[in-house]
Parts: C-alpha cells; sequence; structure tokens
C-alpha cells in the first residue's frame, strides 16, 4: 500500500480502497478527501488523543445523527462508518498507527455554509451568535443573493431541524454546520444536512456511558442540561428544555417532529450500527429514550399542541 492509498473495512467484512487526495474543506476537525473510482468521499476521523484517557468517537456520532434525521424526514448527506489504519504524529513527535472508525461521507457537490454567505451583509454577532431573532436578517441576505428560499421555508427548517438536533444531542448546529447547495448554474438551495459528530457526547470514556446507563437520574440530569449552538442574551447558548418552554415557532413545529419520531426505527438504527461499543451503543438508546420521555413530549403537552 503506497502512502496515498487508503485500505477501509466495511461493516460487511468486504474491503473498500481509496486514494487520499489533498483536503479542500473547511472546519476544525480532522478530515481526509478521499477518491474513490474517480468520485470524491470526505472521511471524517477521529482526533489524535490529547493525552492517554482521551476519547473521540465523533465519526459514530456523525453516521448516528445523520441516519437518525434521515428516518425523521430530512434529507441527509450520505454516511458509512469503515475501520482504517490511521496514522499521525503526537506531540512527541512519536509516529503513531491506530486502527480506528471513521465516517464516509459522500460529496455533495457544491455547498457554501450559511455563515459565510452572511459575514459580508450582517453584524458578524449575528453570524457568530446564531439566534431565533436574526431568521428573518439570514432570509434577507439569502434573497439578495438570489436564493430561491422563501422566508417560511427557511424558518420551518431551522425549527424542525433544532428540534431534532434535541433529540440526538447535538450541541454545534451553527451558521457553518448549515449548507446551501449549488447547481451547475450556482443556484441555491438548502443542502442536506450535515456535521452531527456533536452528538451524543461524543467526547467521553466508556466509564463515563456506564455510570448513565446505570442511574437514570443522573443520565436525565446530564441531558438536560444540554445546550444548542442557538444563542439568546447575545453570546449565551441556548438550553433545549428552556427554548422549548419560551419560543412559540420551535414548539409550534414540535408536535410535527414528535409524529415523525418512530422509536423502533431510531432504536434500530442504533442497534445495528457497526464500530461502536456496547456502552456507548446503550447509552444512545437510553439517551433518545430519556429526551422523548421526559423532554420532548411534555413540551407538547405544556403547550397544547
Amino acid at each position: 500500500m503506497t502512502v496515498s492509498e487508503i485500505v477501509m473495512e466495511r461493516s460487511d467484512g468486504s474491503i473498500l480502497r481509496g486514494e487520499i487526495g489533498l483536503r479542500t474543506y473547511g472546519g476544525s476537525s480532522r478530515i481526509e478527501r478521499i477518491l474513490i473510482d474517480g468520485k470524491d468521499y470526505l472521511l471524517k476521523m477521529p482526533d489524535i488523543p490529547k493525552n492517554e484517557g482521551y476519547t473521540d468517537t465523533s465519526p459514530s456520532s456523525e453516521y448516528l445523527g445523520c441516519q437518525i434525521l434521515k428516518s425523521m424526514g430530512f434529507a441527509v448527506q450520505e454516511t458509512e462508518l469503515v475501520l482504517f489504519e490511521d496514522w499521525y504524529w503526537d506531540d512527541e513527535r512519536n509516529f503513531c498507527r491506530r486502527k480506528t472508525a471513521g465516517c464516509l461521507c459522500k460529496d455533495m457537490g457544491k455547498v457554501i455554509e450559511l455563515d459565510r454567505v452572511l459575514r459580508n451583509r450582517l453584524d458578524i454577532r449575528k453570524v457568530r451568535y446564531p439566534g431565533f431573532d436574526y431568521l428573518d436578517d439570514y432570509v434577507r441576505v439569502l434573497n439578495f443573493y438570489e436564493c430561491d428560499i422563501t422566508n417560511e421555508e427557511f424558518r420551518k427548517f431551522y425549527y424542525r431541524l433544532f428540534t431534532a438536533d434535541a433529540l440526538i444531542g447535538n450541541t454545534s448546529r451553527h451558521n457553518g454546520n448549515i449548507g446551501l447547495l449549488l447547481d451547475e448554474n450556482y443556484n441555491a438551495s438548502l443542502s442536506p444536512v450535515y456535521d452531527c459528530g456533536a452528538s451524543f457526547f461524543p467526547y467521553q470514556n466508556d466509564e463515563w456511558y456506564e455510570e448513565r446507563n446505570r442511574d437514570s437520574e443522573l443520565l436525565y440530569s446530564t441531558v438536560s442540561s444540554i445546550r444548542s449552538a442557538v444563542c439568546e442574551e447575545g453570546k449565551k447558548k441556548m438550553n433545549y428544555i428552556d427554548a422549548f418552554s419560551s419560543q412559540s415557532e420551535v414548539t409550534a413545529v414540535l408536535k410535527d417532529m414528535v409524529k415523525k419520531t418512530d422509536l423502533n426505527v431510531i432504536q434500530n438504527i442504533i442497534e445495528t450500527t457497526p464500530f461502536i461499543s456496547k456502552a456507548k451503543r446503550e447509552f444512545c438508546q437510553n439517551m433518545v429514550n430519556m429526551i422523548y420521555d421526559r423532554i420532548l413530549l411534555p413540551a407538547v403537552q405544556r403547550g397544547n399542541i
């Protein structure tokens, strides 16, 4: 195998081969550009370990988040979990290898992040710290660039995505993780959903998961404190529970989203996801049930919707 070649093992044991290309994508995570049969893919890889106990399972969270949102009616980026041999240099310049899971994502074509569109026309604070109060401003900018998105369509998409992210505990749906898809004539529409890697507490180890699997009240305390990337009062990130109590437009969307949430389907997605530990699998299943039963359903009942 040459340095530019990568060999990936799929969940059925078959082998997928590709070539590593120069990274052309933004973002802070480790992403490799992979060419397979002449087509572009992204391989999202776990972080380089910062210390002996450091854990990063964000590739499995990426896959789980996309698959769950797909089951709820969203168009999502195509993803697949694979095993591959990762290599890197650590802080002491030692060359390291490990076999680990990565999330192979099909390239969606010309996608531009929402924040890149907004930052030339809006106060940077409205871009960096997204809020429900700024949605009209966002649509105004999109219309300036002749994007084929109405105010009603964008707001409904934004609120639906917010409620779906609440179910998977996504803490990073900022404006860089919402995209516009450009066609060959550079006409823009909302892209499929991507970047769900900050879901399901990906930087915790199995001991942390197991502790919450044993203690339901500790689990509730953990999930009820999850904050979204949407901000209020300037820079303060909004707690999902608070949003369902105070944002009438969000709660109006919630009933429809709950109807589209089939817990049996979601539990099967988690159960059949490859290359994750037993502790994280059980945690994800317990977490989804807890958020649905003790956060989403009570919000619907409080709002009489």
